[in-house]
């Protein structure tokens, strides 16, 4: 009797465990969703791909895994690990969206679908630009990590052109142009002109003037009035050496930006190039002419050229002069107006040789009146510098063609020749 009881009693306990086993065991998209909520995440994960395996039509299981996957991604706190889990949230809610859209659900589970993606674009974009904030304290290990933010940013929303154009600048704070670059030439639609104007840049840091030349010409051919085209447009032409197009595009800028001090002084440079170009062509051509024969007369011709050098270095002072007034106490700017007078003298002077009596005074009037008015300028930096030895070697030479003794001799000191 007291057998049959227990055995009846292991019955009934063993009915009781079946019953009590069903009613605690929930379907796997219940147990996703209850792992999820007590932030059991890798449970949840789980139990939502088996879901996903067992119903691969379900549109809300996608869904939850993607908010799943991004829970991961944010606790992970390598930033470069959390790539791939993106990854696995885009493909999840790309394909929860398509299945929401086939089957013609309302426009709520889209657009919670776009703001779950955005959320976390925007939260690695932040983090990113946070870490790039503060430039003077900003490591490279920090770019680093800031690149990796952006990568993350990419991966989830690919065709996010702000999110390429903030991983290009930081490879650019680091130096690494080449990354930059192949990092603008992945954006889906580069044909907007901040992206364009972009990459013409970095192929000018990067040397590849060619590039930079064609990029800029075909962005100003379509915005013929953005300034900042034709500024980066005249910088290639300087370093591809095409001078005459740069100085027509800064007669350009100087036009719209009159009180520009850097337009002046870069305008004033170029024209001086210019000047002393067709100086020193005009300087070899009758250095060569005296070697065939014992004397050579300054031609009619000679004169025009002349005059043409003349017309260009007057503009250039001008320059010059207009962006003094600017910024009258631009160290820069004065330093440069002071070398500019010097050499344009030194350059004027050595066709003191070929030229007649007439010419030769005038000649030299313009070559004391250039070097006079160098010394003021050179004074002046060498006041706000004074242990600049290359500010006191120019006033040195300058003092001594003068026969300023003292002058020179504490320009030589302090120059330490």
């Amino acid at each position: 009797m007291k057998r049959s009881i227990f055995t009846r009693m292991a019955g009934l306990m063993l009915a009781f465990g079946l019953f009590f086993g069903c009613s605690t065991s929930l379907p796997p998209f219940d147990q996703a969703k209850n792992n999820f909520a007590k932030h059991d995440l890798t449970n949840a994960l789980k139990s939502v791909n088996k879901e996903i395996s067992a119903h691969p039509d379900n549109p809300d299981a996608y869904y939850l895994k993607g908010n799943i996957l991004f829970e991961i991604a944010r606790n992970n706190t390598d930033i470069a690990d959390r790539k791939p889990t993106y990854h696995d949230m885009r493909d999840a809610l790309t394909k929860s969206r398509q299945m929401y859209q086939k089957k013609g659900n309302s426009q709520v589970d889209v657009q919670n679908i776009n703001d779950l993606l955005r959320n976390g674009w925007s939260n690695e974009v932040h983090h990113g630009l946070q870490l790039m904030k503060q430039d003077s304290s900003v490591q490279d290990i920090d770019y680093q990590k800031s690149i990796h933010h952006f990568d993350n940013a990419i991966t989830l929303i690919p065709d996010s052109t702000s999110a390429y154009q903030y991983r290009a600048r930081a490879f650019y704070k680091v130096d690494k142009i080449d990354s930059a670059l192949a990092t603008l030439q992945k954006i889906p639609e580069q044909n907007s002109r901040k992206v364009t104007e972009q990459m013409a840049y970095l192929y000018l840091e990067n040397s590849d003037y060619d590039q930079a030349v064609k990029l800029y010409e075909e962005t100003e051919f379509k915005y013929p009035e953005d300034i900042n085209v034709l500024h980066g447009l005249t910088n290639a032409y300087i370093e591809r050496e095409e001078h005459n197009k740069a100085v027509t595009l800064l007669d350009t800028l100087v036009s719209r930006r009159p009180n520009n001090p850097t337009y002046r002084l870069s305008y004033g440079t170029e024209l001086y190039f210019l000047g002393t170009q067709k100086l020193d062509s005009l300087y070899e051509s009758l250095k060569e002419a005296t070697a065939e024969a014992d004397s050579v007369q300054f031609s009619e011709e000679n004169e025009r050229k002349l005059a043409d050098v003349d017309t260009l270095i007057n503009h250039a002072e001008q320059q010059y002069l207009k962006a003094n007034a600017l910024q009258p106490y631009d160290r820069d700017i004065q330093y440069s107006t002071g070398i500019f007078y010097k050499n344009a003298a030194i350059k004027y002077s050595g066709l003191s040789p070929f030229l007649s009596d007439t010419l030769l005074q005038q000649h030299s009037n313009k070559v004391q009146t250039y070097l006079k008015a160098a010394i003021p300028y050179l004074e002046k930096v060498v006041k706000n510098s004074p242990d600049n030895k290359e500010y006191w070697r120019n006033l040195y030479e300058l003092y001594s063609y003068f026969g300023m003794t003292e002058k020179a001799a504490e320009a030589q000191k302090k120059a330490d020749l």
